[in-house]
Order: C-alpha cells, then structure tokens, then sequence
C-alpha cells in the first residue's frame, strides 16, 4: 500500500481519524499519527509493507500486532512506552472521564 491509499482508506473510514505525520530523526524513524479513540503512532515503512486489511485489524485491535501508543497531556505528543504505572493509570482514567475524587469515609 502507498501513502496516499492508506490516507485516503482513513479519511473514509468511519472509526479511524487522520491525526497527522511526526518525523523522526532519520526517514527509517518517521510515522504516521492515528485515532481510533486513542492516538496511534504507525512506522511508515510498516503502512508501506502491509495490505489494507492487516493494517485496519491493528489499528482497530482485532489484531495483536503491536502500535506505539500516544498521548498529548503537558502540550506535545509523547510516547507511554517508558511511562510508570501511576502515569498510565492516570491517563486510562481521563480517557474513561473519571474526573472526580472519591468520598472518603
């Protein structure tokens, strides 16, 4: 698939989101940014190597190839990669909307 399929098949789709390109230090590092309620962070050479379906099992996580998971919570999208796990656990309760504290007894 090339670059301009594989934008075109997101643009189309109805649960996956365009969300942009982050350029790495040499062209084997730079990706492609998707959203599928979570920020997904896709090596170009591996959009340029996979067939359509593949690539909307993964995104969508039918299937259990690995992504690199993003977020942007202090101003610039970070990898949760190397994040402890009060970090993570923090970051699954904003994306569930878990924002009030609860009562002590």
């Amino acid at each position: 698939m090339d670059g301009l399929e594989f934008h075109q098949r997101i643009a189309d789709h109805a649960k996956i989101e365009w969300a942009g390109c982050r350029e790495g230090e040499t062209p084997a590092d730079d990706r492609v940014l998707v959203h599928n309620g979570k920020m997904m962070s896709i090596p170009v050479s591996e959009v340029l190597g996979r067939d359509w379906q593949n690539l909307e099992a993964v995104i969508l996580g039918r299937d259990p190839w690995v992504l690199e998971q993003q977020t942007r919570i202090v101003g610039y999208w970070s990898s949760v990669r190397n994040w402890n796990r009060g970090a993570v656990a923090q970051l699954a309760d904003r994306q569930k909307g878990l924002y009030s504290v609860p009562e002590a007894c």
